[in-house]
């Protein structure tokens, strides 16, 4: 059957998602009440005019002005960094174009840029699809209310002329848009012919209609077409991985993606990393700054806690070999600790503090009571030096397990920034 229809119409279904291509062959079979293929093929044959409108069936032409106004709001940041100093016409290439409502979208904008901004270079749009009735309408420009529902009031105002009919209003697009575009008929996976480089490329929502093999040749098609540091936009539920190839994947939301990035000059790479780096990116590189941070100053700390408590063990030995030089203030701390007697709620020691609740932090690095000793008869005594020794060692452990866990939560903070930037392959 696919063969058959191949060899009619000179189209390359094999390209094709087989089960789409099913579904265009059986919505027509039931339209003309048929039940096998052989009988398909037997009436196109013998109604040559059942091609033109199988094929209308088959290509999707839902689409309308402005469809996804953000991927134009996005097109609109690229424009004002890729058009600096741009000395020659902007070229433009819009496939497949269905009935012309995504290349004249772009006419208007760049029109619009055109009559406002200084120095804006001249612009020239092509577009190209298999569909002869879809182009036809694009050639008249004359639109149902439908397909400018989304178009601001001003813009529709500005490049639509409207007329009431009896099956509701017509929007007509003025002959100064219209010229902008032109429009021409071809089957883009076996390539495009225009001769020319492009600046930017639309593609949008049709790779999800063709297998794998007929993607890679497209892409060909494409690459060789886009200039280098030029823009290709695909369809938000379109899925592409640009690793391995010349693109990189600027904007994932919007499926933005730049030819040979990192042959630009540092300023352009700058303005669009700048421009396109998504809030959440931005979010995650901070806490990862704020925790690479945080562990800097933890190792600060520690090194402060640890020549402390160094300093206090030479003290507490000269305390031992020399007790008539023990400060007044110290015994003062070790009287009130052996008491229990806070001076006022304002202190650090609130309650009384048991063995089991003493801190090592409330110990070495609030108060530094090298000399306390519990007369708690749940634990025994230890011997000052004992004592000293396992503080240290508890402060080293405690530091080194802190210290551990921020770096492993840097390392995954960092994976996942990685991740944002960089993968393009998931599904909407």
């Amino acid at each position: 059957m696919i063969s058959e229809l191949k060899r009619a119409t000179g189209m390359e279904f094999e390209h094709y998602q087989r089960n789409f291509l099913e579904k265009r062959i059986h919505y027509r079979m039931k339209h003309l009440n048929l039940e096998r293929y052989q009988q398909y093929i037997n009436y196109i044959n013998s109604n040559p005019n059942e091609l033109d409108l199988f094929l209308d069936k088959f290509t999707i032409n839902y689409t309308y002005f402005f469809r996804n106004f953000n991927v134009f709001e996005s097109f609109e940041k690229y424009l004002k960094i890729y058009v600096r100093d741009l000395k020659r016409p902007l070229n433009i290439w819009s496939a497949p174009c269905a009935t012309g409502d995504e290349p004249y979208t772009i006419a208007m904008m760049l029109d619009q840029y055109k009559n406002s901004v200084k120095d804006f270079p001249d612009f020239k749009i092509v577009a190209s699809d298999i569909d002869k009735n879809a182009l036809m309408v694009a050639k008249k420009g004359i639109y149902g209310e439908y397909a400018v529902h989304e178009t601001p009031k001003i813009v529709l105002n500005a490049y639509f002329s409207r007329q009431d009919t009896a099956i509701g209003p017509k929007y007509t697009i003025n002959n100064n848009i219209k010229k902008k575009v032109t429009f021409f008929q071809e089957d883009i996976i076996k390539g495009h012919q225009n001769n020319e480089k492009f600046d930017i490329i639309f593609c949008r929502n049709f790779i999800i209609y063709i297998n794998q093999y007929a993607r890679e040749k497209l892409m060909r098609v494409i690459e060789s077409r886009l200039r280098n540091g030029g823009l290709l936009v695909l369809g938000g539920s379109e899925t592409f991985s640009p690793q391995g190839t010349c693109f990189e994947a600027i904007n994932i939301r919007d499926r933005f993606y730049i030819k040979n990035l990192s042959s630009q000059n540092d300023s352009f790479q700058r303005k669009i990393y700048n421009a396109f780096q998504s809030s959440e990116a931005r979010n995650i590189r901070k806490s990862v700054d704020n925790k690479k941070r945080e562990v800097h100053n933890k190792k600060k700390v520690g090194m402060v806690q640890k020549g402390n408590l160094i300093e206090k063990k030479v003290k507490k030995f000269e305390i031992e070999k020399h007790p008539e030089k023990k400060s007044i203030v110290n015994k003062k701390q070790v009287k009130n600790r052996a008491q229990n007697t806070p001076k006022s709620q304002s202190d650090p020691i609130v309650k009384k503090l048991e063995p089991a609740e003493l801190k090592f932090t409330d110990i070495v690095v609030n108060n530094g009571y090298n000399n306390f000793e519990s007369k708690s008869k749940e634990k025994p005594k230890l011997h000052p030096k004992i004592k000293e020794k396992s503080l240290i060692e508890k402060k080293e452990i405690l530091l080194g397990k802190k210290e551990e866990d921020l770096r492993l939560k840097e390392i995954s903070l960092e994976r996942r920034l990685e991740d944002l930037e960089n993968r393009s392959n998931y599904l909407v």
